[in-house]
């Protein structure tokens, strides 16, 4: 992987300048050659609600009629949503040309055969993404030498981070710089409750992201590795034996200030039900917090989308990680009826400066406004993104980000910090090792089952942890969590020695 590192560095400022808008030279698929044909495309967005969708969705399809001789229609719906759709429609076989894909929604349908194989596809209608896309990088998204799915371009270095608004910090002296323990962010949720009594501290929903190495100390921050593929599992570098999460002190230690959280009103009294998100309840002024990736400028995407300025505050430091790849990716499900087309729109996804762009930042004129070739602003008299009339937040999650346009409050050298945030990620140990399910399946199935019964309540303070967790931990074991840990420490084994 770390040569995947060289490369990313020295291809990501080559895409800077490329636009790639040449014409696909249609082949014959499965639409009939040059046949007119619609794609079908599902992925999330950040409130499943953007006003002028309709006036985007017609102006990417009037480009592509005459770049590809197709159109899109186009489902994107609320992170939840997607989350509870994409299983059934996959399993139910619905055709669909198009879809997001991570890590968990990878391997929990590969094995269901949802997804077509690449390599042909890619052969024929894909070059731009193979001259795109590192080798190491797409070689990495294999399995048994089949690609499945396509990482998105974008940073590889995984990182979290806090993001306070700043008029907050500055109104309350909040000492944000140095909260980086669970203990010194207990200090400023305490505060906040109490000097900003209609807003929610912290906000949560079973949903949220959390910073769990606030409480793990600085020589340890690499210790513990997720286990791709599988929630709740970890590797622990330093004993080589796979843990679960419902036995690892640092997490009860999460655990438990989550339940003061709760008690004291430090987050909000419907977390364990609601869908709103953290980012959500912040464009609504119900919250001052929000955890973020930790990458370059993140505080200033903040600001722009939010319409207040927002400061970053602990940041966890950047990993190498394959998994950081598979947080975002697409595939084609197999009941594509036009899978070529569908690879000719991917590939210009990642080559089509104007393409992507529509897709991400929506109509010229309308949803932002060109102050040179790549920057733009908000329109006028619109103050922040999430009020442009279309803010998906998909940036990070389609095609090519390195020809996504620059905000005028963006760095020119922005994609220089990436390069340097990449080349400063620490490779972990088990980058590449892919757990294989199969062995296990029936035991995971068990597992996952027990999962809303604890791990949401958990997450959200709404259980007593001393009681809770041995509860937790007894209905695992009886359903074969010892067997699943004992197959993936197998398998690790075996991983290292070749």
């Amino acid at each position: 992987m770390k040569r995947v590192i060289t490369l990313l560095i020295a291809a990501s400022l080559l895409m800077l300048s490329f636009s790639g808008c040449n014409k696909a030279k249609l082949a014959d698929s499965s639409g009939g050659g040059n046949k007119f044909v619609t794609l079908k495309m599902f992925y999330p967005t950040g409130t499943g609600n953007e006003a002028d969708m309709q006036l985007v969705k017609d102006e990417i399809n009037k480009y592509l009629k005459a770049e590809l001789n197709c159109e899109v229609e186009i489902e994107s719906p609320d992170y939840a949503t997607f989350y509870q759709k994409l299983p059934l429609k996959l399993q139910s076989g619905e055709k669909m040309d198009y879809i997001f894909a991570n890590t968990l929604i990878f391997f929990n349908n590969l094995p269901k055969k949802a997804f077509l194989p690449l390599d042909e596809l890619l052969n024929h209608y894909g070059k731009g993404i193979k001259e795109t896309i590192p080798s190491d990088l797409l070689e990495s998204m294999k399995v048994k030498g089949v690609t499945y799915v396509l990482p998105t371009y974008k940073d590889i270095g995984e990182s979290e981070g806090l993001y306070y608004r700043k008029d907050l910090v500055s109104k309350h002296n909040l000492d944000i710089k140095n909260a980086d323990t669970l203990a010194e962010f207990d200090t400023i949720l305490s505060t906040l409750k109490e000097k900003e009594p209609n807003m929610v501290p912290y906000w949560m929903n079973n949903q949220t992201v959390q910073i769990f190495k606030l409480d793990v100390q600085p020589e340890d921050e690499f210790r513990y590795e997720a286990i791709h593929g599988l929630k709740e599992f970890y590797f622990d570098t330093k004993t080589e034996k796979v843990l679960h999460s419902s036995k690892m002190p640092e997490r009860i230690s999460l655990y438990k200030y989550f339940e003061k959280w709760n008690k004291a009103g430090y987050i909000n009294s419907d977390a364990a039900t609601t869908n709103t998100v953290q980012y959500a309840a912040a464009q609504n002024n119900k919250t001052g917090i929000v955890v973020q990736g930790g990458k370059p400028e993140t505080e200033k995407n903040l600001s722009l989308d939010l319409g207040t300025e927002y400061v970053r505050g602990y940041t966890t430091t950047p990993k190498l990680n394959v998994s950081a790849a598979r947080a975002s990716m697409c595939a084609i499900p197999f009941s594509s009826q036009n899978p070529e087309r569908a690879m000719m729109l991917i590939n210009k996804l990642y080559t089509d400066k104007k393409l992507i762009n529509l897709f991400v930042n929506g109509v010229e004129g309308k949803n932002y406004v060109k102050v040179d070739e790549n920057t733009i602003k908000l329109p006028e008299g619109v103050t922040k993104a999430s009020d442009k009339g279309y803010n998906p937040g998909i940036e990070w999650r389609m095609g090519n980000q390195f020809l996504n346009y620059l905000w005028e409050n963006e760095s020119k050298d922005k994609w220089e910090k990436f390069k340097t945030f990449n080349a400063n990620a620490k490779e972990v140990k088990l980058s590449n090792f892919m757990f294989n399910q199969e062995p296990v399946k029936t035991q995971i199935a068990a597992i996952n089952n027990i999962y809303s019964e604890f791990e949401t309540p958990l997450r959200v303070g709404a259980l007593d942890v001393d009681k809770a967790i041995p509860q937790y931990i007894s209905k695992l074991e009886a359903n074969g969590l010892n067997e699943i840990i004992a197959e993936m420490e197998k398998q690790y084994k075996e991983w290292k020695a070749n």
